[in-house]
């Protein structure tokens, strides 16, 4: 039976080159985003492609709506969740936040994830199998100051992430994050788009580990303190 990965927060880098890497390996591949017209782009794009690819629109932070469309897709065998909604003008020092720059952080990483979990787990749990994908930033893994709503989202759900597996591994359902710690660029090596598609996929066929990381966190967190004196200024 084909199996089927849902790619929420579906978009030109890494969200593509996931569903395309999928795709290639005999996939069904559904894509959630909010732009209903870049979605029917890709799905043009992986059809041209010999790949079952199929649109469903919805707003993350809509948490009605991403379930209403997760259950329109059917069973979901591979969940990737990794959406890219950051506005830089919306990132915050800890001084400067509010409760409500934190809830829209809240609102897309943490309880959008939990809403397609719920979604797609049930049928998981009935088949016995399944696998549960995280993209995360490295605020996910490195307090960064100038992202703290962020990283308060991020942080948070690579911890539920981690203990989801906990709790599921024992019943062959698999849970994990990939924490990229670069700037995502085309031919930039481990952080091409491809590459990183690359490790979602050995994710899914090792089920080894919660956490793969990519980049260098230790040297993230040297330029950080590098950077803090500047700020208090």
């Amino acid at each position: 039976m084909t199996k089927t990965v849902a790619v929420v927060g579906a978009g030109p880098g890494v969200g593509l080159s996931t569903a395309r890497l999928f795709g290639s390996k005999g996939f069904r591949v559904a894509l959630i985003a909010r732009n209903a017209a870049k979605l029917a782009g890709y799905v043009d794009d992986l059809r041209a492609e010999g790949i079952d690819a199929r649109a469903h629109p919805a707003d993350i932070a809509d948490h009605a709506r991403l379930a209403a469309a997760l259950e329109e897709i059917g069973a979901v065998d591979v969940l990737v969740f990794g959406p890219n909604l950051i506005d830089i003008a919306e990132l915050q020092f800890p001084t400067e936040l509010t409760v409500e720059s934190v809830q829209r952080q809240l609102d897309i990483y943490v309880l959008g994830a939990i809403t397609a979990v719920r979604q797609v787990l049930p049928g998981m749990r009935e088949r016995g199998e399944g696998t549960l994908l995280f993209s995360t930033g490295a605020s996910a893994a490195q307090p960064v100051p100038m992202l703290a709503n962020l990283g308060i989202a991020m942080a948070g759900l690579r911890n539920w992430v981690h203990t989801l597996n906990a709790e599921l591994a024992p019943t062959g359902i698999h849970a994990g994050t990939l924490t990229v710690c670069v700037r995502v660029e085309k031919g930039a090596g481990e952080a091409d788009p491809d590459a990183i598609a690359a490790r979602h996929y050995a994710m899914y066929t090792d089920r080894d580990r919660a956490e793969e990381v990519i980049g260098d966190l230790a040297g993230l967190a040297a330029l950080v303190k590098e950077q803090l004196p500047a700020r208090r200024t």
